[in-house]
């Protein structure tokens, strides 16, 4: 009979894997680059070279290591801005002042505002997460703009989170980020999903401008 594969123990699963190649995705390699490596190489590419980089993701390759990418980057933004806020430094800044004879203590307040955010971040963030790759997919699929499946669209949302890092500027960072976010999404679904830069134009536009209507909305008072 035919012998069976040989499957590499474990511990030898990283070399089974060969060299990396100069195009894959340096996150997805921690195994060669490192945690803090990996981690920069795929911020620099996704921002810097976004069609390149969706060009050689490799689809298929599972959900956990850009959702963990995502979680990671997330996390850091929203502690950013609330250390941001807690300082003084950042928008909204003005209804946390605290004064003199409060019980709570301003450093008091930045250690509990961030306690209570890495505790909580990540279950809301991965709600947000599966939200906005749903709806993002749901609108492509009106134009035939999904054909790379759910799991393109969702590694897509997930590696756009890279601009996340722009939190580390306070005021601007946030307010650069998010639209530079979108144009990445714009961009990776359609490499990704090999689609027409119109129909995926015509897809993602009015998702956006509910998105937009509704951060207005939230906003405004009453």
């Amino acid at each position: 009979g035919q012998a069976p594969p040989i499957v590499p123990p474990p511990g030898r699963m990283a070399k089974a894997l060969g060299p990396p190649k100069e195009t894959d995705i340096a996150w997805e390699r921690l195994d060669h680059f490192g945690f803090f490596t990996g981690l920069s190489r795929t911020i620099k590419r996704v921002m810097l070279k976004p069609t390149e980089f969706y060009t050689h993701m490799n689809l298929g390759a599972g959900y956990a290591r850009p959702f963990a990418f995502y979680l990671l980057l997330s996390t850091f933004e929203l502690m950013l801005q609330a250390l941001w806020i807690t300082s003084g430094l950042g928008p909204g800044s003005e209804m946390l002042m605290i004064p003199g004879d409060a019980p709570m203590s301003p450093l008091t307040l930045k250690f509990l505002t961030l306690a209570m955010l890495l505790v909580m971040a990540p279950f809301f963030l991965a709600i947000r997460f599966l939200i906005a790759a749903a709806m993002t997919h749901f609108f492509l699929s009106f134009f035939q703009a999904n054909a790379g499946g759910f799991e393109g669209t969702a590694r897509v949302v997930a590696y756009s989170s890279a601009t996340s890092i722009l939190a580390v500027i306070p005021f601007i960072g946030p307010v650069a980020a998010f639209p530079w976010s979108l144009i990445l999404i714009v961009i990776g679904c359609k490499v990704v999903h090999k689609a027409p830069m119109s129909h995926v134009l015509f897809g993602l536009t009015p998702l956006y401008v509910l998105m937009f209507v509704l951060v207005v909305w939230l906003q405004a008072p009453f």
